[in-house]
């Protein structure tokens, strides 16, 4: 049975899109990854979604994440099941 699934979007500007989701649309900022940020993870409700660079030539090959205290992640992005 399947609890929910995850919408990963190629952008341009991760940035860029970010704000647009999190200003514009009222998303909560799950993660970011990445410096300068190349990866990010986005939600809403039931709703999630991934926003990765299409340009990622400077990023690393395993991603670390960049705020790793809780303070900085929306406990509304926890899942519940």
């Amino acid at each position: 049975m399947m609890h929910g699934s995850t919408t990963v979007f190629t952008v341009k500007d991760v940035m860029a899109s970010l704000a647009y989701y999190r200003d514009k649309l009222g998303f909560d900022v799950a993660f970011e990854y990445g410096k300068p940020t190349f990866y990010v993870g986005l939600c809403s409700g039931e709703v999630t979604l991934h926003l990765i660079s299409a340009s990622r030539n400077a990023a690393p090959a395993r991603p670390r994440r960049r705020h790793a205290s809780s303070s900085t992640m929306s406990t509304r992005c926890m899942p519940t099941w």
